[in-house]
């Protein structure tokens, strides 16, 4: 019989997570509509999923700070 405990900690452990997350669903986003944009929203749509991926960057930055 195997014991499972949840181990709670003070600190940000979840630092930065939901910056990558909330990033992944803008660039998922982008990316689908680049998949059916016409040529004049292009330009838009690589710039909606340019901030995507820095937000997920800066996320993943926070995280890798704790470790």
């Amino acid at each position: 019989m195997h014991n499972y405990f949840i181990v709670i900690r003070k600190g940000n452990e979840m630092r930065g997570t939901l910056r990558t997350l909330i990033g992944f669903v803008i660039v998922f986003g982008a990316v689908g509509g680049i998949d059916n944009s016409t040529d004049s929203e292009l330009l838009l749509l690589v710039g909606i999923a340019s901030a995507g991926m820095l937000l997920m960057f800066s996320g993943v930055k926070a995280m890798k700070e704790i470790s």
